[in-house]
């Protein structure tokens, strides 16, 4: 959720890095376009974000996760899929009501 602190845009790629119990490793996000998402919580317009990470163990990823982040300022993670070693996993936003401002560095 580091990215919802910056801008996003077409084409970017962030990196950052991650420390585990097991080493580090540094998690890189790209940016693959835009999407219309429609969870229970409404329709957004979202930037697709593929992630791969060097996750080891139950977290261990068989393929890239990806993340759609709405697509205005506050970046609101709206669906999650990915495949680890305990399983698939598809997470859709069911509710959202805006807080306050957002921190930004």
């Amino acid at each position: 959720l580091w990215l919802r602190t910056h801008p996003i845009s077409e084409g970017g790629v962030y990196e950052i890095p991650v420390f585990t119990t097991r080493g580090t490793f540094v998690l890189q996000a790209s940016v693959v376009g835009r999407e219309v998402v429609e969870p229970r919580a409404g329709k957004f317009d979202c930037w697709k974000v593929q992630v791969r990470t060097a996750f080891e163990g139950n977290f261990a990823s068989k393929r890239d996760t990806f993340i759609w982040f709405s697509a205005d300022e506050n970046r609101v993670p709206v669906r999650v899929s990915a495949d680890v070693a305990l399983g698939t996993f598809v997470v859709n936003l069911v509710g959202y009501r805006p807080g306050g401002q957002l921190a930004r560095n």
